[in-house]
């Protein structure tokens, strides 16, 4: 899904689309403006997909959604709303302005050890509450870490999460999330 086929706003009129911020195969993420609230957000925008995955596609981005509202931690990227415009279906969160860990990777380098231990031992606290709350994140990797404003690491995309007393099986040998 290229960003110039999405409309200029979803909600509408609430959030207006800026520049892609990242794609990935099952979604687009895009820089937004909340407009009610005056803030700039990150929404997360499903792919268009054949009807055929559509509504599988639909229940997944809905239970990264709930999954991720619910955890309430410093390090965990917040969600503020999930919903669909037309046939558009979508999650907005926050905006993380310092992009992804693997962003700063490529563009510093290796990072000293204090800092690389400080941002660690931000994602094991993220971690251990997900955990707490019966989540499982699967997908851990510096693409999927953000950066808020201050530096701090903020864990994101629990598209592959595994949810207590959920049955979401994997098929042996299969792979999971994106490498």
């Amino acid at each position: 899904m290229a960003g110039s086929s999405l409309p200029a706003t979803l909600a509408g009129g609430r959030y207006v689309l800026g520049e892609p911020l990242g794609q990935g195969g099952s979604a687009v993420v895009v820089r937004a403006r909340d407009e009610r609230l005056g803030v700039d957000r990150a929404v997360k925008i499903l792919a268009q997909v054949p009807d055929s995955v559509r509504a599988t596609m639909r229940r997944r981005l809905q239970a990264e959604a709930r999954t991720m509202a619910r955890l309430h931690h410093p390090h965990v990227l917040t969600v503020h709303d999930v919903g669909r415009d037309g046939d558009l279906d979508y999650v907005v969160m926050d905006f993380a302005p310092g992009g992804s860990v693997g962003d700063a990777l490529d563009r510093r380098g290796w990072l000293p050890v204090d800092e690389a231990v400080d941002d660690v031992v931000q994602v094991l606290s993220a971690l251990e509450a997900a955990h707490a709350a019966g989540v499982v994140h699967r997908d851990v990797k510096p693409g999927n870490l953000l950066l808020d404003a201050a530096g701090r690491v903020l864990l994101a995309d629990f598209g592959v999460a595994l949810i207590a007393g959920e049955d979401r099986r994997t098929r042996a040998g299969a792979a999971i999330g994106s490498f």
